[in-house]
């Protein structure tokens, strides 16, 4: 094969004219002529098998894999494997250096993932979840629409609903609200979690008389409760993911008591706390304030009722297995500060202001771990919103506000 033949008057075909006009040539003959060679040579029909870096997968597509049932796996576009490998950040944790607890596993009809479990249990624990919630909770090391692919999941197990509100401003955000067979499993797994934690006579008294009803909501509709609970739902998860407060058990269930105990109205808050503080823990009652409320009401029905529970300890240890608590009441008002001095003075005249902290509900979510705090020998001295322009304020714990109430009990 003549590899330099070209028609007449024409140049050869292997023949490069470069820009300059300066006649090049590139001779690729004995290249090609090699390269024919080689398929004269007797071929190798061994297998080499060399491995292969593959690139390692971005962390928002990789789903957490676990234990499942290949149904469960194939509609939400995981893997089943036989070991779980993740564990999930539990509302309820327990304390450093400590055994955890020995309880029942497993109960049937609950959720196959850890994740899942944890999803589950913090939406009973706070009635229900928005997605942007439980992202920030459970899933925060993972994409956004994980949430949804798992709420799926639930769905699917007849553990959740998940409903659309309809905001004429801020989107469509989607929430997970617990069925009654979601309930009913996780108030079984709540009390076995519990059973040798600080806050297991809490858990089981509350859980005592929860009701096993789930939230109905329409499709298009929006119950007026619906603000308050969302707004209460977003701070007590700020507290939870505060890591100084070092939350251990949240909840913002509507009328967590009795009406009534030996004869005494029981307060009814809007969310319980229970901190691990050292080798003790401590027990915190919440109260979300939107400036609706007269402030005689919040007198009678809070601050009374506090006041006046505290005062009987062997009560309250019965009740929840503390003998002393706090009050934090969190103001979404206009004038927030102008209405924190106003409870301060409602608070003050049932001598139960020892016992109440009041903050801002946007210094709240903005800064937990701060000094946020007014109580009732740090009052505000003037109505500025901005956190900078106070000087009194205060962090979160008070060693001494069980004791004051005693000392100012008449």
């Amino acid at each position: 094969m003549n590899l330099s033949t070209s028609l007449p008057g024409e140049l050869p075909f292997d023949t490069i004219l470069p820009l300059d006009s300066a006649e090049t040539t590139l001779d690729l003959r004995d290249t090609i002529n090699r390269v024919f060679a080689l398929d004269t040579e007797p071929r190798d029909h061994g297998i080499t098998r060399e491995g292969v870096a593959l690139p390692e997968s971005h962390l928002d597509a990789v789903s957490v894999a676990a234990a499942c049932k290949p149904t469960l796996a194939e509609s939400s576009g995981g893997s089943c494997i036989e070991e779980r490998l993740h564990e999930p950040q539990l509302l309820m944790q327990e304390p450093p250096m400590q055994e955890p607890p020995s309880r029942p596993t497993g109960f049937i009809g609950g959720p196959e993932r850890p994740r899942d479990e944890s999803m589950l249990l913090h939406a009973v624990q706070f009635r229900l979840a928005s997605f942007r919630q439980l992202h920030d909770v459970v899933f925060a090391d993972q994409h956004f629409s994980t949430v949804g692919r798992r709420a799926e999941v639930l769905v699917k197990l007849g553990l959740a609903t998940v409903w659309e509100d309809r905001l004429p401003i801020g989107g469509h955000p989607r929430y997970l609200i617990p069925t009654e067979r979601g309930i009913v499993w996780a108030q079984r797994e709540l009390a076995a979690r519990v059973q040798e934690l600080p806050q297991a006579v809490l858990v089981r008294q509350m859980l005592h008389g929860a009701s096993r009803k789930p939230l109905h909501i329409a499709p298009g509709t929006a119950p007026l409760w619906l603000p308050h609970q969302r707004e209460t739902n977003a701070l007590v998860a700020r507290f939870l993911g505060a890591p100084t407060l070092r939350v251990r058990w949240a909840s913002t269930w509507h009328r967590p008591f009795p009406n009534a105990v030996d004869g005494l109205a029981m307060p009814q808050p809007d969310f319980v706390l229970v901190l691990e503080r050292g080798d003790a823990a401590t027990l915190v009652f919440g109260e979300h304030d939107r400036g609706h409320e007269p402030v005689a009401a919040f007198k009678r029905a809070k601050a009374e009722r506090y006041a006046a529970l505290a005062r009987f300890p062997d009560l309250l240890a019965r009740l929840t297995g503390f003998g002393a608590f706090e009050v934090w009441t969190t103001v979404e008002d206009a004038q927030p500060v102008d209405r924190i001095g106003e409870l301060l003075d409602a608070a003050r005249k049932t001598y139960g202001a020892p016992l109440m902290r009041f903050t801002p509900a946007q210094w709240a979510r903005t800064e937990p771990e701060g000094a946020i705090w007014f109580d009732a020998a740090h009052r505000p001295e003037h109505s500025q919103p901005q956190r900078e322009a106070h000087r009194n304020l205060q962090r979160a714990f008070n060693a001494d506000a069980a004791a004051a109430i005693v000392r100012h009990t008449p």
